[in-house]
């Protein structure tokens, strides 16, 4: 599962896609679009071969939670999900 989500996050996700994640502490998505190819960065700890894929996002929009239906709740509820959205 981790494999192929790091494969969509590298591979199938492009500059212009928009992408959503959520913060739990103010309960506000944030709603972006991809602004920057696949980068793999070193991982903020300290071990060797530790690294981590980035893309640049431009972060435009907020959505709170607690005014999304619970059908869309349900739908961005995946902490680790990586969905096609209709286009």
């Amino acid at each position: 599962m981790i494999a192929g989500q790091a494969y969509r996050f590298g591979s199938v996700m492009q500059v212009g896609d928009t992408v959503v994640t959520y913060d739990p502490s103010s309960r506000m998505y944030h709603l972006g679009i991809i602004a920057g190819e696949c980068e793999l960065k070193p991982s903020d700890n300290d071990e060797e071969h530790d690294f981590r894929y980035s893309h640049k996002v431009t972060w435009n929009k907020l959505a709170p939670r607690d005014l999304l239906s619970d059908s869309a709740k349900n739908s961005l509820g995946g902490h680790h999900c990586h969905a096609q959205l209709g286009q």
